[in-house]
């Protein structure tokens, strides 16, 4: 689980933009310090971060601070954050400071966090936003021994989960075996089977691969748009 961001304030990095009276400059930048007088009474918005980049399907928590034109703290006003599809709401406390914490949907991808504030009385609206990178996750793949027996043949069940131990169901999975091809050992695939919601796939061993001699055998998920590749070895003997 991501950290609970912190409110350090660094250097400003980026060009403000000016708006009409009443309302605020939008800064692009994580975190910054205004020393500049905004125009009229308002808020700006200083956004921050744990992280610049999350796994896909993660919890994030992200936070923003809002001052008013003597960066003095806005209390209680509503702030939106979003990460692509992920969105959530935090209240500013006492020091200006609010945070919310995004569970972070889809592909992985690099995307935006935006945070924005919707003015209210005499504060302007204001936002703020920088590049965020939703990574792959991790997966482990596990894959078991198969053993066959005089009534039954030889299965290979490999189990997919995320880093977190969660199962992961409906990906493929390919199975291959080791044997030697003109002196050299290479790995044969066997078919492919898809997990289920527990995270199994299962394949039958063709029965001229499995003897009294254990013969290594392999299982591999290639990844997709948000998981990363795992694969495991194991032994078909009977």
């Amino acid at each position: 689980m991501a950290a609970e961001p912190t409110f350090d304030r660094m250097s400003r990095a980026a060009a403000l933009a000016t708006f009409p009276s009443r309302t605020t400059r939008m800064i692009p930048v994580w975190s910054v310090t205004n020393k500049r007088p905004l125009p009229s009474s308002g808020a700006t918005m200083f956004v921050i971060r744990p992280s610049p980049e999350t796994d896909a399907g993660e919890a994030v928590t992200v936070g923003a601070t809002l001052v008013d034109t003597d960066e003095a703290p806005v209390v209680g006003q509503t702030i939106s954050f979003a990460i692509g599809a992920a969105t959530g709401t935090g209240t500013t406390d006492a020091s200006g400071h609010a945070i919310a914490t995004l569970t972070l949907q889809g592909a992985a991808a690099a995307t935006t966090l935006g945070a924005s504030f919707a003015g209210a009385g005499a504060y302007g609206r204001s936002s703020a936003s920088a590049s965020f990178v939703v990574l792959k996750e991790d997966t482990t793949l596990t894959l078991a021994d198969a053993v066959g027996t005089k009534n039954a043949r030889a299965i290979a069940q490999a189990t997919l989960a995320e880093a977190d131990g969660a199962k992961l169901s409906g990906k493929a999975i390919q199975f291959f075996v080791q044997e030697k091809v003109k002196n050299n050992l290479v790995w044969t695939p066997l078919g492919t089977a898809v997990t289920d919601a527990n995270g199994v796939a299962s394949l039958v061993i063709p029965a001229r691969y499995v003897s009294t001699l254990m013969r290594p055998i392999r299982a591999t998920f290639a990844g997709d748009t948000s998981f990363l590749a795992s694969t495991d070895d194991a032994l078909a003997y009977r």
